[in-house]
């Protein structure tokens, strides 16, 4: 099976630049807001669109729903549905790339629902592979930690770590000149209590690992377009560092699946 690779962090931390790095197809949920352009339309639904998905579901009973949770998840045979931090609704389509186990994937759903998923494909026989093809060999966790602190020695996210997120979340909108929203700020901080429980889990149900503690490569830290390349060079050899110390198992097959430092100068570039 080609591997999957989950990258985890908080809000802000610069996940999605990171990403850019990788040469793989993306399985990720639909967002539900109206689309502010073409491209936007891509990877959301309108609420309109969201709503008729729902009914087209009525009466149907889910493979699985997950009960006494915020995310509200539930599954069936093409589409899962949950909620994102209590209150963000999201779809995820079930894909034939995600099915497909020679497919590298980059997914992205939030780790506490994205933990439900697994557990439920292990646990319920008709669920198995339902809504990817990954078994946990297969798959590698990134976990980006702005801290000294481990994530698994954590019995809490610390005030540090919810500052980091809340700053990292202000300071994104502060370089995109967009209307800072404190209390989304403030929401993205406190809701680091169930993600950091789903990071853990991972860690504890013995999935491969790689932490980058002190990671410094936040969201906002790319504002300089001049230096993107020169940034991107940095962020690709702190990951693969902290890969060949981790898990140098893993490392050629990742190193196979990220961008040269050739093809990060055109990424830079806008390529």
């Amino acid at each position: 099976m080609a591997m999957r690779i989950a990258i985890f962090g908080h809000s802000g931390i610069g996940k999605s630049h990171l990403k850019r790095l990788f040469k793989v197809k993306s399985f990720e949920p639909f967002r539900v807001r109206v689309p502010r352009d073409k491209n936007d339309a891509r990877v959301c639904k309108s609420p309109q669109e969201f709503q008729k998905l729902l009914s087209a579901h009525d009466g149907y009973k889910p493979l699985y729903a997950a009960e006494g949770c915020t995310s509200n998840l539930r599954i069936f045979e093409n589409w899962s549905f949950f909620k994102i931090r209590g209150k963000d609704d999201q779809c995820l389509e079930h894909t034939l790339k995600a099915r497909n186990p020679a497919v590298p994937l980059m997914v992205e759903i939030y780790a506490p629902v994205f933990f439900d998923i697994l557990r439920a494909q292990a646990t319920i026989p008709e669920m198995k592979n339902k809504v990817l093809s990954c078994d946990k060999e297969d798959l590698l966790i990134i976990l980006l930690n702005p801290t000294s602190f481990p994530f698994k020695e954590m019995s809490g996210p610390s005030m540090l770590f919810r500052l980091s997120a809340f700053t990292a979340v202000v300071e994104r909108c502060r370089v995109q000149g967009k209307q800072v929203d404190l209390n989304d700020a403030l929401r993205r901080a406190e809701f680091l209590d169930e993600e950091l429980l789903a990071w853990q889990k991972f860690i504890g149900y013995g999935f491969t690992i790689v932490e980058c503690l002190n990671w410094p490569y936040f969201e906002f830290t790319y504002a300089d377009l001049a230096a993107l390349d020169a940034r991107f060079l940095k962020v690709r050899n702190f990951l693969l560092h902290c890969i060949n110390r981790q898990a140098p198992d893993k490392l050629a097959e990742l190193e196979s699946l990220i961008s040269t430092p050739e093809e990060i100068v055109e990424l830079a570039c806008g390529g």
